[in-house]
């Protein structure tokens, strides 16, 4: 068990650190397969990864820049996660694991992902095509 300075150090999070982990959970969870659990798994890390990022003081402008990076980075699978969870069939290049088969007409709509409040949540809506 860490203890002291060495449990504050673990919990900070380096950009080079962050971004390599958001391309492996990219491709493991938001991949050409993807399942229910793991995208929700991901939504949970992500969550994790904003609180420690929020926690980590940058104090030089290229770690302000870095930062960004990283939290754009972390939006945009959000996103991407987010509104793969609620289309709930395999179409196009979405492959979900646990629903194998190209869905009903209902699902062949466009769907658009918007920022909901000042927090870091999204909200889908469908539009038709």
């Amino acid at each position: 068990m860490l203890k002291g300075k060495d449990k504050a150090k673990s919990s900070r999070l380096t950009v080079s650190q962050g971004l390599k982990e958001v391309r492996e959970q990219a491709w493991k969870c938001a991949g050409p397969l993807r399942s229910q659990q793991q995208m929700e798994q991901a939504l949970a890390v992500i969550d994790l990864w904003f609180e420690r990022l929020d926690q980590t003081p940058v104090s030089r402008l290229g770690e302000v820049v870095s930062r960004k990076e990283l939290e754009n980075a972390l939006v945009v699978l959000k996103a991407i996660l987010t509104s793969s969870l609620a289309r709930e069939e395999s179409r196009g290049a979405l492959q979900r694991q646990d629903y194998p088969e190209e869905g009903v007409a209902e699902f062949a709509k466009r769907i658009s992902v918007r920022k909901k409040g000042v927090n870091r949540n999204f909200e889908v809506s469908w539009e038709q095509v």
